[in-house]
């Protein structure tokens, strides 16, 4: 396996049994196809980083659970780093939304500028990956 992948062990006891869990946390491509680093996703690739390598966060993870209260029930299915940042494009867009239809707090050309370039740099991610996804 790559050196950018982790693995962890849960253990939940109950009645005298032991249920042991191992989940699959985020490599380190979907950690940065999720928060919009185009030159690390590029690096990463361009160093034979799999597209495609899933990955499967636990109930206490705090994305998961932003991601179901936000509407996505399949949150907890398994990540790939397009699914990560397709999600994140998601977010960014509402997040958008919400910020303009706020009459009472207009956002800063900053803000919106800010918004904007997040939202590009994730167009850029999945274009990469699926890319790389393709070959």
């Amino acid at each position: 396996d790559d050196i950018f992948y982790l693995k962890r062990t849960e253990v939940e006891e109950s009645m005298g049994h032991a249920k042991v869990y191992q989940w699959d946390d985020d490599t380190a491509l979907i950690t940065a196809a999720r928060n919009g680093h185009l030159a690390v996703v590029e690096v990463l690739l361009e160093n034979f980083e799999d597209a495609l390598k899933e990955s499967r966060a636990g109930e206490d993870d705090p994305w998961m659970k932003t991601q179901i209260e936000k509407g996505m029930p399949d949150a907890y299915s398994h990540q790939t780093a397009a699914r990560a940042a397709s999600m994140s494009r998601t977010l960014c867009k509402e997040a958008a939304k919400n910020m303009l239809s706020d009459k009472s707090n207009k956002p800063s050309k900053r803000e919106i500028q800010t918004i904007v370039e997040m939202q590009d740099r994730l167009d850029q991610i999945l274009d990469l990956l699926e890319l790389y996804e393709s070959c």
